[in-house]
């Protein structure tokens, strides 16, 4: 469930900024989803204490 709401933020934020600053969308896409992938992976780290 953690991870179906850090993907739905994910897109929901992409949608938010698609018109910002076009030339860098890629490079924040891809920011974003390393931090969505620690995000994921400190929630399943959490999960398993």
């Amino acid at each position: 469930m953690f991870t179906q709401l850090v993907h739905a933020w994910r897109r929901w934020l992409l949608d938010q900024l698609e018109d910002w600053h076009e030339p860098d969308h890629r490079d924040f896409a891809q920011a974003l989803d390393s931090f969505t992938d620690e995000l994921i992976e400190s929630g399943r780290q959490m999960s398993r204490v």
